[in-house]
């Protein structure tokens, strides 16, 4: 039996974390060698140190340290609705924080502070919320983009920071070209449902083909949920059979001033 269908027959979440597929049995064992190997070398030479509290860090699905202790993780302000669905036709939303301290901490420092190390530890809890509630894990990931006003301005999207450690520690790819935001979009807060709608309306286009099947988009925070229900229609009449909105933190729009 070919490497292939012995992955085949494994079930999807136990591999979640063995990152993309090998060519034969012995690469199989060589990969996950090697990347214990790392795992071990990144513990002993960088010991992960709590971004809050400067207690040890833990480690995340795939051993690597994760800038949090287990008490202020433990503190983080879950949603008891982390996974809910909406629209026509349905988009499911994986939101597992609140928008509160110290998750908009975070965000807010990797978003306007520059703090780049940030968008691993958001994205290393967001994977691992992901896994915690079983989630299906889709065939690839795809970060919500910036329009390029706003990408010059910041210089980088944290929503793609952020995604490219979902992938990374989920072992699922990064589509970061699918998209493009083709015109800025008016503040959301404020606005009525139908405004909401018009506002996004066009915001998007498709860059490339995405993948068929079961995509996530990944964001940072999820609002009102209007421009996440564009981007994913977007994607559906591009090819995408199902798309699910992840992102790492859930605020009401008097909280939060979305893009």
């Amino acid at each position: 039996m070919n490497a292939r269908k012995i992955r085949a027959a494994e079930p999807r979440a136990a591999r979640a974390s063995c990152g993309p597929g090998p060519t034969g049995v012995n690469r199989v064992d060589f990969m996950q060698a090697f990347r214990s190997t790392i795992a071990r070398l990144a513990a002993a030479l960088l010991p992960p140190t709590c971004c809050l509290c400067d207690a040890a860090g833990l480690r995340d699905l795939r051993g690597f340290p994760l800038d949090m202790c287990a008490i202020c993780r433990e503190l983080l302000p879950s949603a008891r609705q982390p996974l809910t669905s909406g629209g026509d036709p349905p988009t499911s939303v994986f939101a597992p924080y609140l928008y509160r301290y110290p998750v908009h901490h975070l965000i807010r420092r990797l978003k306007f502070s520059g703090e780049r190390s940030y968008g691993r530890l958001l994205g290393q809890l967001l994977a691992a919320a992901v896994a915690d509630h079983g989630l299906p894990l889709p065939q690839a990931i795809v970060p919500m983009p910036l329009h390029p006003s706003r990408l010059r301005q910041r210089g980088f999207n944290q929503a793609h920071d952020i995604a490219r450690y979902v992938g990374a520690c989920l072992g699922l790819p990064l589509f970061a070209n699918v998209l493009r935001r083709e015109h800025p979009t008016r503040e959301q807060s404020g606005l009525t449902l139908a405004e909401r709608r018009v506002n996004v309306r066009g915001a998007f286009a498709v860059m490339r083909e995405p993948p068929a099947g079961h995509l996530a988009l990944v964001d940072d925070v999820f609002t009102t949920g209007s421009t996440a229900a564009e981007a994913a229609r977007v994607l559906r009449r591009a090819g995408a059979q199902r798309v699910a909105v992840w992102a790492v933190a859930r605020a009401r729009r008097a909280a939060y001033a979305g893009r």
